[in-house]
């Protein structure tokens, strides 16, 4: 079975958190993680090495932290969006798509958009918005899968 390890780099290359894997998914939660700077100026890289197959990482990630009161006025804000928007549809998630592209939330507006294709199969209209984002944006359709993976 491989296994991973999860590095968080400076901007240096310096690794200042580590964290070994079995599985492919995790949870990072940056502010248990002891040493960080963790404003929004400060950028980290994240790295993840397979440790059974020698040689196989990925490209770095730049990760920067989000200000807590942005993160919460990004949460009021989608818990509002959310109430308003009602029930899971193609369209809704092209709206939470757009919501979080707006807030720089890159991620989560590919799932988003991954959702829309995925509720609305034969739309084909969802699924080109969605894979001229990744385009866009640079995203490896493989990345988000081993992401969505559980």
């Amino acid at each position: 079975n491989d296994t991973y390890t999860i590095n968080l780099l400076d901007l240096f290359d310096k690794v200042v958190y580590k964290q070994e894997l079995s599985k492919n998914e995790t949870v990072l939660n940056f502010s248990e993680i002891t040493n960080l700077v963790t404003d929004s100026k400060t950028p980290y890289l994240l790295q993840v090495c397979s440790n059974t197959k020698k040689g196989l990482v990925s490209k770095k990630i730049r990760v920067i932290m989000m200000e807590t009161n942005k993160e919460q006025l990004i949460s009021t804000e989608f818990t509002k969006l959310k109430s308003e928007l009602g029930e899971n549809t193609a369209i809704n998630s092209l709206i939470l798509a757009s919501f979080y592209e707006a807030k720089g939330l890159t991620v989560y507006a590919a799932e988003n958009l991954e959702n829309a294709s995925n509720q609305a199969p034969k739309v084909d209209h969802y699924r080109k918005i969605y894979l001229n984002y990744l385009t866009k944006k640079k995203i490896n359709t493989a990345y988000l899968a081993l992401n969505n993976l559980k």
